[in-house]
């Protein structure tokens, strides 16, 4: 039984074709979410799943929208294996900003993808 509420669905980052690539290699080889299904649409993309969620929507289009604002401010994920994280983000010469949260109980990783989003990485401590 599902509780009532809102939840996050998806994020969804659309970017030329070649930046969609390297975002879906970060998420896939740094993060660990796979790619998985993803139906036939009219523009070429992945769906990133964590367990049986797609929680990440990437969609290759070369042109912007107009109208679209772009001001997606960050993407909040939950992580375990920090250690495992770090010392992947440091072999990939990736910058990154740890923080400590000890009043939540929490790590905190922030990072950039390679679509210039922001990302955050929460890991409980």
């Amino acid at each position: 039984m599902k509780e009532k509420g809102i939840y996050i669905h998806h994020f969804s980052i659309m970017a030329p074709s070649d930046v969609i690539e390297r975002t879906m290699q970060f998420y896939r080889d740094l993060i660990g979410i796979a790619p998985g299904y993803r139906p036939k649409f009219s523009l070429p993309g992945y769906w990133l799943y964590s367990g049986d969620n797609p929680i990440i929507h990437l969609t290759a289009k070369d042109d912007k929208d107009p109208g679209t604002s772009g001001y997606l401010h960050h993407i909040a994920l939950r992580c375990t294996n920090i250690d495992g994280l770090l010392g992947k983000l440091t072999e990939a010469n990736i910058e990154y900003r740890k923080q400590d949260l000890n009043d939540v109980g929490q790590v905190q990783v922030t990072v950039l993808d390679p679509a210039g989003n922001l990302v955050e990485l929460n890991f409980e401590q």
